[in-house]
């Protein structure tokens, strides 16, 4: 896991991010880079969380070549552009994969979707052995066949991946063709379920690859276009490249104007969301859900004693007086969610915010760095496992001095290194 803050006001934007990598489920590394610099000539950078590499390759590789490749290239207008050409970068690396290795990782992520679906069917069906007993294998084909719709209908109903260049359809077409059968091989050995063709597989595979169905890796570029005079910031999750087209989601956040202020948390942010709104979403969610359930019970029960009541009342009497009770029900617990976001907004968020507005950047860095530290402190104290902490890497980037390290590790020494800082 990882805590990454990027906090914006008219004058700057300050970067700040962790230092710890976690490899399977027991083992963690603390000097990991997830801040750079993204253009030699440019006031941008870039921070990585969730998944360190893209479709096995780090990532510091593919943002140290591109800043490489583009030293001499001239600025874009905004900041949107920056985030876009790299990601065309990225598309066109011929010297990253191999002749046919893109088409082996492709079968893997089908292949890992279709494993997923087979180990949830897997413990639905031991869940209904521990309760009922053994169950014949013509109804755990039924399961698994009730199970593979499920899934085709729920990757259906998910929105589409963004491009990097036109003719993705036709490419998935091929792609998912070629490596399909592979797919259902390494899987299914012992064969599909019957009611499952070979045609429905492929339409899940064909979604796998261009919807947006993955926990992948996050990149937030920040930073000034040439023609922005406020910073702005984009976030964007890659997720498959197919042939040359690079398929993405996107999460637009635009900077703030010369009033405004941010403070956006990424990866693990509970911890940001309690210190800006006095509570995390977390905690709201739950509140809200706990409420719902005493009006809807309150309204059963109001239900239940108004048909108590003579004369008697028809079911479609019944019926009726419940949805009545259930629509005023939901209407209350809206409500109550609305106050309580504006309270949030008004007396926690605001307030900060104002504050943030008028930081100069040094306090602005210092912020930023703190808040990384507030969440490794939070998880230093608890029962659970240690995924933020490490040094912390802190850099401001504003328009007149473009990209600036305030904390920066490295993993040799300074004083055998003179060179490096030359």
């Amino acid at each position: 896991m990882t805590a990454e803050i990027a906090i914006i006001n008219p004058t700057a934007i300050a970067l700040a991010a962790d230092s710890v990598v976690s490899v399977g489920n027991s083992k963690e590394y603390q000097s990991v880079n997830k801040l750079f610099r993204l253009s030699v000539n440019a006031p941008v950078g870039i921070m990585v969380y969730g998944d360190a590499t893209f479709m096995g390759v780090p990532w510091e590789l593919f943002i140290k070549e591109y800043r490489a490749a583009r030293k001499e290239s001239k600025p874009f207008d905004t900041l949107h552009e920056y985030a876009i050409d790299f990601l065309k970068f990225i598309a066109s690396e011929q010297r990253v994969f191999g002749p046919g290795e893109q088409d082996e990782l492709l079968e893997d992520e089908i292949s890992s979707y279709f494993a997923y679906m087979l180990n949830s069917i897997k413990e639905e069906v031991e869940e209904h052995i521990n309760t009922h007993g053994a169950i014949p294998d013509d109804e755990v084909d039924k399961i698994l066949a009730k199970k593979i719709r499920n899934s085709a209908r729920v990757l259906k109903s998910l929105p589409l991946l963004k491009t990097t260049k036109r003719g993705i359809a036709t490419r998935v077409d091929v792609v998912a063709e070629r490596v399909i059968d592979q797919a259902i091989n390494r899987v299914f050995p012992q064969g599909l379920p019957k009611g499952i063709g070979r045609s429905s597989m492929l339409g899940i595979a064909k979604n796998v690859l261009c919807k947006d169905c993955r926990d992948t890796s996050g990149l937030v570029i920040a930073g000034f276009g040439q023609q922005e005079m406020y910073p702005h910031i984009c976030e964007v999750n890659p997720q498959v490249l197919l042939k040359g087209i690079l398929g993405y989601a996107e999460t637009a956040f635009s900077g703030p104007d010369r009033q405004g202020a941010t403070i956006i948390p990424f990866a693990q942010r509970q911890t940001v969301d309690a210190f800006l709104g006095g509570m995390d979403s977390e905690l709201t969610g739950i509140i809200t859900q706990s409420l719902k359930g005493v009006f809807d019970e309150f309204s059963e029960s109001v239900v239940q004693e108004f048909c108590k009541c003579a004369p008697p009342v028809s079911e479609d009497r019944k019926i009726a007086i419940a949805k009545v009770c259930k629509k005023h029900s939901d209407r209350l617990t809206n409500g109550f969610q609305k106050a309580l976001m504006e309270v949030r907004y008004k007396r926690y968020a605001n307030p900060i915010l104002a504050a943030v507005r008028v930081l100069p950047k040094d306090e602005l860095a210092s912020m930023a760095e703190s808040l990384v530290n507030l969440t490794s402190l939070r998880q230093r104290v608890s029962l659970t496992r240690e995924t933020v902490g490490g040094p912390i890497d802190v850099a401001i980037i504003s328009r007149g001095e473009g990209f600036v390290w305030i904390k920066r590790k490295h993993y040799f020494p300074e004083e055998l290194n003179r060179r490096f800082y030359k």
